[in-house]
């Protein structure tokens, strides 16, 4: 998904959409020249969720920005039916957080580019004092997907900080009951392992369509 100048407020080509950065803009009450300059910074931050069952064929897209989200529903003709703006809050459902988190985590595959648990729970809109044990939990879950779906670990581009520049080490744990790795969670091994599944991660996703 891409923010320019255009003519009307969505335009649409398959799964990928185009939004007229004016549009957003507005709905955020902001001057058109600084939104497009915080889209620059990486400080807008957008997301594409497909509709299912009855919502088959419409798409939300959603903008996050200093604590608030503009919600957009757009059918399958590329009209927005609703729009919305609210303070972003925690995800009600988890498999809505887990989408969040795996499109969030996909996007830094794809760009080569790991992310901390701080960043990653400011871009999914989760501002709480339960929000690292509960993004644990939800990427343990994926954890068990991969290993399900013989994946590489996803959740390897999630770092507990930029230093040491590792996951936790329930990661490594968890990866070790997986049958995936016979190391320490600490030290050289772990390095070595976590490197080996964040470059499989950046290998598989990266040409998967990001968001931006």
């Amino acid at each position: 998904m891409t923010v320019a100048m255009q003519s009307g407020p969505v335009s649409r080509q398959g799964e990928a959409f185009q939004m007229d950065g004016s549009v957003l803009a507005r709905a955020f009450n902001m001057p058109i020249a600084h939104f497009m300059l915080e889209m620059r910074r990486g400080n807008v931050h957008g997301i594409v969720e497909r509709g299912t069952d009855e919502d088959d064929g419409q798409h939300r897209l959603s903008f996050r920005y200093r604590g608030r989200e503009l919600r957009m529903t757009v059918d399958r003709d590329g009209n927005v039916s609703e729009q919305d703006l609210r303070t972003s809050t925690y995800p009600a459902r988890k498999d809505v957080l887990r989408s969040r988190l795996r499109q969030v985590l996909v996007e830094q595959a794809a760009a080569h580019s790991p992310i901390t648990y701080a960043r990653l729970a400011e871009r999914i809109g989760f501002r709480s004092g339960r929000a690292i044990k509960t993004i644990d939990s939800a990427l343990e879950e994926m954890m068990d997907d991969d290993v399900q779906g013989n994946r590489p670990f996803l959740a390897a581009i999630a770092l507990e900080s930029v230093v040491p520049g590792i996951p936790p080490e329930w990661f490594f744990r968890k990866a070790r009951s997986a049958g995936r790795f016979d190391g320490e969670p600490k030290g050289n091994e772990a390095y070595a392992f976590h490197a080996k599944q964040l470059q499989g991660a950046i290998h598989f996703y990266g040409d998967e369509t990001s968001v931006s």
